[in-house]
Formats: C-alpha cells, sequence, structure tokens
C-alpha cells in the first residue's frame, strides 16, 4: 500500500525532535571519516565534510524554505512545488545521501513519491514543512561539529585597522509584547526579554506557541558578535518589521525564517548591513552578562564542542497580591 502523507510526516517530526537534543548518527560518521565509500579526493575527507556543510545549508535555506514559502503562501500550487523539489533539491539529496546522509536523501525520495497528484496544498504544506525542519535539524549539528577553528590560520594582519563606522546608522526598533526568558547551560545563565508583538505579532505568536524549547547553541561564523540557535519551529509568516544587523542594539533578538528558523541574540558588534526580522530584546539589566555568554558560545562552536544548551520559556509571572 503506499505510503500516506501523515505517515510520512509523523515520522519526518519523531527525527527532528529526536535531533534536537542527540547529534545525528550521520553527522557523528561525516567528521569522523567513517561514511562508507569513503568519499573525498586522495584519501582525505576534508573536502568531503566541507563541500556537504556547504551543500546542506544552501539545500535548506535556499531551496526547501523559498519553496516551503511560495507553496504556503499559495504563489505555487503542489505541482509546481514538486517540479521544483525534483529539479534543483534532487541533485542535492542525491550528493548529501553520497556523503551519508541517508535520511535527508530517502526522506526526499519518498517526498516525491507523494505526489503532486491528490496532494491537497495543506498536507503539501505540512510535509514539506516537516521535512525542512528535519534538514534544518541537521544542518544545526553539522554547523556545531564543524572544524571552525582551522580558520585561525587564515587571520586578517594584525596592522592597526580598525572598521569604519557604517553610514547612516538608523534608530532600533523599539519592541513591546509578551516576556520570556532565555537559559544558557551549563553556563546557568538567564536573562528576561521582552517580544516583538506590537511589530511583528505573526512571527511572535508562532514563537511563543512553540515554547518552551530547548536547543543547541551556535556562534555566528561570519557575521559577527552574534549567537543563534535552530529552533524547532517551522513558519513562514510575515514579519514586516525588520532592521538592519549593524543597527540592531546589544541584546536585540531577531529571527531568520529562510536561513533556518534561526533565534539570533546579538552580544556586541557586527557591521552586516542585511535585514532581518526583530523578534525581541533583552533587559537592559541583563545585557551585561550576554559577552561572558558569546564568549562561551564562540568556544564551543570553534574549539572545545562542548555543547550549550539554550531553553526559551514564558516568563514567570508572579501573581498580583
Amino acid at each position: 500500500m503506499p505510503e500516506t502523507p501523515a505517515e510520512l510526516v509523523d515520522e519526518m517530526r519523531e527525527a527532528a525532535r529526536a535531533a534536537r537534543t542527540h547529534r545525528p548518527e550521520e553527522v557523528a560518521r561525516l567528521f569522523a571519516g567513517q561514511v562508507p565509500g569513503r568519499p573525498g579526493a586522495g584519501g582525505q575527507y576534508f573536502t568531503t565534510f566541507d563541500t556537504a556543510a556547504g551543500m546542506l545549508r544552501d539545500y535548506a535555506g535556499y531551496t526547501i524554505y523559498p519553496a516551503l514559502a511560495a507553496l504556503a503562501a499559495g504563489r505555487w500550487d503542489p505541482a509546481t512545488t514538486w517540479q521544483v523539489l525534483d529539479g534543483l533539491g534532487s541533485p542535492h539529496a542525491s550528493f548529501l545521501g553520497y556523503c551519508g546522509f541517508d535520511a535527508v536523501r530517502d526522506f526526499h525520495a519518498r517526498l516525491l513519491a507523494l505526489g503532486p497528484d491528490g496532494l491537497a496544498p495543506a498536507d503539501a504544506v505540512e510535509a514539506l514543512s516537516a521535512y525542512s525542519a528535519y534538514v534544518n535539524r541537521v544542518n544545526a549539528w553539522v554547523h556545531h561539529e564543524f572544524p571552525w577553528s582551522i580558520g585561525e590560520g587564515f587571520r586578517y594582519p594584525d596592522d592597526g585597522w580598525t572598521p569604519e563606522p557604517v553610514a547612516e546608522l538608523r534608530e532600533p526598533v523599539a519592541v513591546s509584547g509578551p516576556r520570556v526568558t532565555l537559559t544558557w547551560q551549563p553556563l546557568d545563565v538567564t536573562v528576561h526579554a521582552t517580544l516583538a508583538r506590537d511589530q511583528n505579532p505573526a512571527l511572535v505568536d508562532a514563537v511563543l506557541a512553540s515554547l518552551p524549547f530547548t536547543v543547541l547553541q551556535d556562534h555566528s561564523a561570519v557575521s559577527g558578535e552574534s549567537v543563534f540557535a535552530w529552533t524547532p519551529l517551522v513558519t513562514t509568516v510575515a514579519a514586516p518589521v525588520r532592521e538592519r544587523v549593524c543597527d540592531a542594539p546589544v541584546g536585540r533578538l531577531r529571527f531568520q525564517q529562510a536561513t533556518g528558523q534561526k533565534l539570533v541574540v546579538a552580544y556586541g558588534r557586527t557591521t552586516e548591513t542585511g535585514l532581518a526580522p526583530v523578534l525581541g530584546q533583552v533587559d537592559e539589566a541583563d545585557l551585561g552578562v550576554l559577552p561572558a555568554v558569546g564568549e562561551a558560545v564562540f568556544a564551543s562552536t570553534f574549539r572545545t564542542k562542548d555543547p550549550i544548551w539554550l531553553t526559551v520559556e514564558l516568563e514567570n509571572q508572579v501573581p498580583a497580591e
């Protein structure tokens, strides 16, 4: 009997849930040089995981998510979406399977086999959302396990250079809405924050519906003093209030749907000029602890690989007397 959409969705969701707190075996094999078939030229496997990491990042953020967003918004029907998933996604899934990501490849093949004939738009959205959630979670672990410390050998010269100020700095967006806490373990650090419901209500409500959650915390590899974590939700809702990253104050929470549904916390300076949806702001009283969190997460991501876990939950409300 052919597989039903619900059966596949349940399996992909369970795989994503399991990977939230446990590193997938295929990620461990990739970075230990234990992929069956030993892909990699000249008997080495650095180029294998380097290429696979980039392929996975692009597949998650620039193939699966745009297709899901177009499908969810009604711009594409299931037939168009499945054509894109086949034409653009199949090369990604095939290569990633070659690099040991069997579930990524097999879930992709089973998604294609579902339709699109007779696949209702709502079922198509649910199935592609579940696949996106799983691939995002694998991507999170690959980012964490990647040996970023290799970059220590490629430093800019220590010649007294200082970055030029970003032109036309703009006033940070003020936020108002419900309250949450962010806790990092084993650092035993908790901060309080306000979410920007008055600014991005649909985005904030989607995040609130997923709380509480605990996910692996990692550090930005390029854009400066920010830490980010792939959240367990997948949402394509509108987030019209955006802010240049360089304009954001320390403590800004932003949410990056298109690059993995990541919650980002700014703990220092960055000069990136791209726009990002505003999610909230850490309390001024708690800003002083953020640099230490950033330093610890940098060490975790770039050197030690010892996990740091971020828990986000609604702030405890004290009953009125």
